[in-house]
């Protein structure tokens, strides 16, 4: 009888958990929407402010146009590529007022563009791609440009003292490394030829540290001793020559970095040089400050004017 009464538990108990499971995973489930639910909501409200900006938006750029229409044509091209980039359309919303809100505001600012470069001059319309242009391209590859004409510039006057220096440096690096380094490397190919030749240990010390090799002999102990010397004489060799062997480099090294600065940048500096057609530093910053006294005296000063999405 306590059999049946544990078991009718035991399977209480699981359909139990199995309900409150389920109710959990329900629970979650609401929950994720009610977020999901609110997010869209969110963004239909976001949606919504931005269709009135840009309603409002086309109607300032109409009177902007009159005074300033470059400027005004370039923005409302940049607000166009947003809205289509974007996908601010009717098909966007579900209820139909903002539907056709959504489409009043794309007629009347395409209608704006539009109007704008029917009335405009081939100036007109050259100047707002050209500022456009600058503003986005133009004025940082300048900055960009400018120290790299200048790299370049200083190596110009740098390079025939560098062709002097080099090959005496790189002569005086080569033979300081082989008084220095030939005697080390040949220093412990004696040793490891020794070692090799003394085969395995027969006697170790109290330490664990071999006493007596299998074929040890004079030969293996004339071979470590000559190897340790030169091991010796290239650490003497590389004291004493350290001086030497640097005489050209306090010269050699900022010249070199001159020249590795020229090389890191070569192919952004020629594709930037040909593209503006200029490799004189002065010439590209005296051209980037005109460019942007162009743009602020074709951009409007007065805050009512300014066109900002």
């Amino acid at each position: 009888m306590a059999r049946g009464t544990d078991w009718l538990n035991l399977a209480s108990n699981v359909q139990q958990n199995r309900q409150l499971a389920a109710m959990q995973e329900q629970q979650e489930q609401q929950m994720m929407m009610s977020m999901m639910q609110e997010m869209n909501r969110q963004n239909i409200i976001e949606m919504r402010k931005m269709v009135i900006n840009l309603d409002q938006f086309a109607d300032r750029a109409a009177v902007v146009s009159n005074s300033y229409p470059a400027y005004a044509m370039m923005m409302t091209e940049i607000a166009i590529e947003a809205i289509d980039s974007s996908g601010l359309n009717a098909d966007t919303f579900e209820e139909i007022t903002d539907m056709e809100r959504a489409s009043q505001m794309n007629a009347k600012i395409r209608g704006a563009e539009a109007n704008m470069k029917s009335s405009a001059s081939q100036d007109i319309i050259s100047s707002a791609q050209q500022m456009r242009l600058f503003i986005e391209e133009g004025e940082d590859e300048m900055e960009a440009l400018a120290p790299m004409c200048a790299a370049n510039e200083d190596w110009a006057e740098h390079a025939d003292e560098f062709a002097e220096v080099d090959p005496l440096h790189q002569e005086r690096k080569g033979k300081y490394n082989m008084y220095t380094f030939g005697p080390l490397v040949l220093g412990i190919i004696l040793v490891g030829a020794a070692i090799g030749m003394m085969g395995d240990c027969i006697e170790t010390g109290a330490d664990d540290i071999c006493m007596t090799y299998e074929n040890e002999s004079l030969t293996t102990d004339a071979l470590q001793g000559g190897g340790a010397l030169l091991v010796l004489i290239s650490i003497i060799l590389g004291l004493a020559l350290f001086s030497w062997g640097r005489k050209y480099l306090k010269q050699w090294s900022p010249l070199n970095d001159k020249k590795e600065l020229v090389e890191e940048v070569k192919e952004s500096y020629n594709h930037l040089s040909q593209k503006y057609g200029m490799t004189s530093s002065q010439d590209v910053n005296d051209r980037r400050q005109q460019m942007i006294s162009w743009v602020v005296k074709m951009t409007p000063t007065d805050p009512t004017m300014k066109l900002e999405l």
